[in-house]
């Protein structure tokens, strides 16, 4: 059965979609109703758990769908997505024609909640089996995952708060001056202010506007402050949550998202913890007794890249590093291999390269030339990309320049899942605390005998993934160090 909980007025109110039964009352009351195959909808799946983990400490927890991901998965239009800096449900639901433009909340919770129920309903009816399938048999077993994670919540080095929130707002101030006093720029926080900067500059979004910034960074210096201003910013908002009584103090429960963006990475928001940079980690301990293990995908998506296009001498530069030959050729060493990886990373999202270098790079893998019209014209023929198991996304024909990032980013963020899931289900002796990007953060007992057997089965898990998803390349994953990035 299908239902959708809502809370207002003090009170948690729960539509059976299935009979259009409503029904309100406390946590206590409303778990009554609840089966444990139910699948509930919900927009505040944070605030549920928190109460339900209050009342019912040790049950599981009911099957949670967050609405807001459930939406990213099946709207399958990135277009939507890609500027807003904070997608509202509400709004989405006018826009879509479920409510008038008229209608609040507090006039009618109930009406709200059948609106809500017919737009899952509806979305569930005429979408593909593909997407549905990857519903129940990922994005349900890594809601599980994520969100028992949720409900223990991570420890974190409250001493350190002072230090590093003073360190990270003389950083932010700093920056915002210079773009200010020396670039005439008087409100750079302020979103409007960035894409009519970009727009002005010609620069087309790609991915979001922290990642455009990204890409243009090392061309154009007011890309590069703005880029610094922006993760100094989120780094500042995850470390002043933190102080708040809800942010946690010495224990800390982020909100998880299983489909956090449109290529269905997982995020964290309140506090985004993704967000802090390696000097500013150390705010986040293992719980006492435990100790981190942290796994890191190599070279992932130019991995994954070499292996769909099956280009064999970007397969072979694979096993030696893609990146640093990117250095190598395109700048005879004179920049880094970060400077390198966002050159990729533009590749793959289509950008127009103005330098002969780049641009020969890039054409001398032949099969890679080849794989990438062949996902464009995809775009042509049938106006959607996705991963091997779903996500797909709907794009018109001027946007099809995103379409290899998008495969190439949605089969990332699958092979992640897959990862996580497996290990979950084969080596109890760890447990999953975080994802950043292409890396999982786990604690395992400080006690643990054989800790080094633990790791290897960790790493063997990820390759394996990696390699059924992925064949034809030398599979590569590392064991680092949380806090600085450097391989044990």
């Amino acid at each position: 059965m299908m239902k959708v909980i809502f809370k207002a007025n003090e009170n948690w109110h729960l539509l059976d979609i299935n009979s259009s039964e409503l029904n309100k009352g406390t946590i206590i009351e409303i778990q009554k109703r609840i089966q444990h195959d139910d699948y509930i909808y919900s927009l505040q799946i944070s605030d549920f758990i928190r109460e339900f983990d209050n009342e019912f400490p040790k049950k599981d927890l009911p099957i949670l769908i967050d609405i807001e991901s459930f939406t990213k998965q099946f709207l399958q239009k990135s277009k939507p997505l890609e500027t807003q800096k904070k997608w509202n449900f509400f709004k989405f639901l006018k826009e879509q024609n479920y409510l008038s433009d008229e209608f609040k909340i507090q006039d009618s919770i109930n009406e709200y909640l059948l609106k809500i129920g017919d737009f899952i309903q509806k979305t569930i009816e005429v979408s593909d089996p593909d997407e549905l399938d990857r519903l129940r048999s990922i994005e349900i077993p890594i809601n599980e995952l994520i969100y028992n994670r949720q409900r223990k919540g991570l420890a974190i080095d409250e001493s350190l708060y002072p230090g590093l929130i003073k360190s990270t707002e003389e950083e932010l101030y700093e920056i915002k001056n210079e773009l200010q006093l020396n670039h005439k720029i008087y409100t750079p926080e302020k979103r409007s202010t960035q894409l009519e900067y970009l727009k002005k500059e010609g620069i087309e979004i790609k991915g979001s506007v922290l990642a455009t910034f990204k890409n243009n960074k090392n061309k154009i210096e007011l890309c590069d402050l703005f880029y610094k201003m922006l993760r100094t910013k989120n780094e500042l908002s995850a470390l002043l949550y933190l102080t708040m009584t809800r942010g946690g103090h010495s224990r800390t429960y982020p909100s998880y998202h299983g489909f956090g963006s449109i290529s269905s990475r997982i995020t964290l928001r309140q506090p985004g913890l993704q967000n802090l940079r390696k000097q500013t980690r150390k705010v986040i301990k293992p719980d006492i007794g435990k100790e981190f293990i942290y796994i890191d995908f190599s070279q992932f998506e130019a991995g994954i890249l070499a292996s769909l296009s099956e280009d064999k001498k970007l397969q072979d530069l694979y096993s030696e590093d893609i990146y640093d030959d990117i250095n190598k050729k395109v700048w005879d060493d004179s920049r880094t291999r970060d400077d390198a990886k966002i050159l990729f990373y533009m590749y793959m999202y289509g950008v127009e390269f103005n330098s002969i270098p780049e641009n020969d790079y890039f054409k001398s893998f032949t099969k890679l030339s080849t794989f990438k019209d062949k996902i464009e014209n995809e775009i042509e023929s049938s106006g959607k990309i996705g991963s091997s198991n779903g996500n797909n996304r709907v794009l018109e024909l001027e946007d099809k320049s995103i379409a290899l990032s998008h495969r190439i980013q949605a089969e990332a963020s699958l092979i992640f899942k897959e990862a996580l899931l497996k290990v979950e289900k084969e080596i109890p002796e760890i447990d999953f605390v975080l994802p950043m990007h292409d890396a999982a953060l786990y604690q395992i007992n400080i006690q643990h005998e054989d800790k080094d057997n633990v790791k290897d089965k960790l790493k063997s898990a990820f390759i394996d993934v990696f390699a059924k998803r992925c064949p034809g390349i030398n599979h590569s994953v590392s064991i680092k160090n949380f806090y600085d990035d450097q391989t044990n």
